[in-house]
Formats: structure tokens, C-alpha cells, sequence
């Protein structure tokens, strides 16, 4: 049942990383996806090998069993480290990412920098993890340490996510995604810390990519591939739930708007820069509701 378990999610998580293209986030987004995705399956493809010997006792030898943990150790830490650069760039604008300038990119580094110090020098010292003379995964004094470095990112997340909410404009339906893209792998973290030998965290991992993928591709679907607002079939779904709140909690404005002579900048300066004046106008519409105290849907 374990590998049956972890050879779907190792398929899952490929075939996620793989169909993540750019219609589904900007060049940044698709890449750390890119990156999550790979960790993962690494992480779970030397999991399973380290499972099969425990299972099977079949024979490792000292050098393969350090090598084995140490790299499911390294795996995770980079897995959690570009999901929270995922979610840092998904949900935050450019002004108020966490991650804007060089010293703050350095900063969110340190405890991904720090486990990969601890986790290499336990391959001397044993203070994360070590191999008993019975051959079984024991952990040292400073996993402690590994698992706060871990933990850290999680509650980076949750303080992005607050900032999110924060900057008004943000996707109620991406959020909704991501929180619990936060969630599954923040309880199968503490999980994995308490229990130690089940594999919660890349379990609910998996889940959580499948979730997330799921709502960006949904949210292509109602987006305008141009403008990346929303399209006819999204307007007429939002328009109906606002008639529906605004006939039980007050009233709704709807403001139909033309651009004027817009055949015009098509004819004298081509459809490119017609695009770009429709984005451009995309951009205002975005910004200004941004700024009205009121709920605004664009």
C-alpha cells in the first residue's frame, strides 16, 4: 500500500510539474512550481528506496543508507524553501513580496542555507540523523534545529498570506487555494516531526499541488488571456452573485465603460499596439479598484 501511495503521488506530482505551463502563472511562478515539484519527487523516489530496505532488510551499505536520508533531509528543505517563494510570488505584488531586493532574498534563505550546513555535517558529527548498528534511521540532538528551519517557512507563509489579504486586489479563489496549499502540508509537517516514520508531509504535499494546479487552471478559464481580467462567462457568474448579496445587504453599482476610438489606434498603429492599449487600460481598472474602500469586482 506504501509505494502503490507513494508511486501515485511520485506520477501526480511529474505530471503537475510537466503541464505547468506559462498560461497558468508569469515565467517566475511556473519556474518555482517547476522546482517544488522536482524536490518532491526526489524526496519521495529515495523515501521509497529507503522504505523497500527497511521492509525487506534487504542489504545497504552504511555509506548508501547515510546517503539515502541525507538526501531525503537536503529534498525536503529545498522542496519547502520554493514553496514559499511560490506562494510569495503568487499571492504578493512586487512591491510588497517578501522576497524584493537582495537582502531580503538572503534572508529568507538562512534557514534553508542552515539545514543543508546541519544536515552535511551530520554526515560526521550525528547531531541531525545517524544510522544504528542495526541499521535504522535515528535522529541526533540538532534535528530539533531542521525541523524549526522547516517550520520557519511555514509560518512565512502564513505571514504572506496575511499580507495578501492586506493589499485588497488580491483572488479570493487563489487564496482560498492557497491557504489550503498551506494547510495539508503544515499539519502533515508537524505530523511527520511527531510520528517520524509515516511520510505525511510529502503525501499531503502531492494533494496540495493537485489542488493548487486544479484552481490556476480554473482561474485560466475564466480569465482573459489578453487583458488577465476576468472574461464574459466569469463577469456573468460574479454579476449574479453580486445581485444576489446586494438584494440582501444594500446595493450595487454596475459601470459599463468604452474605450473611444479604439478601431482607430488598430487601423494607424496595428493590433499590437491596440492589445497594448487594451492592457494597459486592463491595468487602470485593476489599480483604481484597488483603491475603493467598497468591494469591486473587474
Amino acid at each position: 500500500i506504501y509505494l502503490l501511495l507513494r508511486g501515485t503521488c511520485i506520477c501526480l506530482v511529474s505530471v503537475l510539474g510537466l503541464r505547468m505551463d506559462l498560461n497558468l502563472g508569469d515565467a517566475s511562478e511556473v519556474r518555482q512550481f517547476r522546482r517544488v515539484s522536482l524536490f518532491l519527487v526526489l524526496q519521495m523516489t529515495v523515501e521509497s528506496i529507503w522504505r523497500v530496505h527497511m521492509c525487506t532488510g534487504m542489504f545497504m551499505p552504511i555509506a548508501l543508507a547515510y546517503l539515502c536520508n541525507f538526501l531525503d533531509l537536503l529534498f525536503t528543505g529545498l522542496m519547502v524553501y520554493y514553496w514559499f517563494c511560490f506562494l510569495d510570488m503568487l499571492l504578493l505584488d512586487s512591491e510588497a513580496s517578501l522576497r524584493k531586493g537582495p537582502v531580503r532574498q538572503w534572508i529568507v534563505r538562512i534557514p534553508v542555507i542552515l539545514m543543508l550546513a546541519l544536515d552535511v555535517l551530520s554526515l560526521w558529527n550525528h547531531q541531525v540523523f545517524y544510522i544504528s548498528d542495526t541499521g535504522t534511521y535515528m535522529r541526533g540532538g540538532l534535528y530539533i534545529v531542521h525541523f524549526l528551519c522547516l517550520m520557519s517557512y511555514y509560518f512565512a507563509v502564513f505571514a504572506v498570506m496575511i499580507r495578501s489579504v492586506r493589499q485588497k486586489n488580491y483572488d479570493h479563489t487563489v487564496f482560498h487555494a492557497s491557504l489550503m496549499f498551506t494547510t495539508l502540508p503544515f499539519f502533515g509537517g508537524i505530523l511527520q516531526g511527531v510520528l517520524g516514520k509515516a511520510p505525511f508531509t510529502s503525501t499531503f504535499f502531492s494533494f496540495g499541488m493537485l489542488l493548487m494546479f486544479i484552481t490556476l487552471q480554473s482561474q485560466q478559464i475564466n480569465t482573459d488571456a489578453l487583458t488577465q481580467i476576468d472574461n464574459r462567462r466569469c463577469f456573468f457568474r460574479k454579476l449574479q452573485q453580486q445581485v444576489r448579496d446586494a438584494s440582501k445587504e444594500g446595493q450595487i453599482c454596475l459601470a459599463i465603460i468604452d474605450i473611444d476610438y479604439f478601431k482607430s489606434i488598430n487601423d494607424n498603429f496595428s493590433h499590437h499596439e491596440g492589445d497594448r492599449a487594451l492592457t494597459t487600460f486592463a491595468d487602470v481598472l485593476r489599480k483604481t479598484a484597488a483603491e475603493v474602500p467598497h468591494q469591486t469586482v473587474v
